[in-house]
């Protein structure tokens, strides 16, 4: 009879990568928020109905 895996230590390393990847991505995403912003004013011309519809959400 085969012997029977040991699953009290067991770590899913896979996923211990991936959240760290996750992690690090969204981290980012909060630092170049500003950045981004800029981009959209300054690169990406806003239409005027959403300029309107700015006025309103305000």
């Amino acid at each position: 009879m085969p012997n029977k895996p040991n699953f009290d230590d067991f770590e899913p390393l896979h996923l211990k990568s991936a959240n760290e990847k996750l992690d690090k991505h969204v981290l980012s995403a909060h630092v170049h928020k500003k950045t981004n912003d800029a981009y959209k004013k300054n690169v990406f011309k806003e239409s005027l109905w959403h300029k309107i519809l700015g006025l309103f959400k305000k």
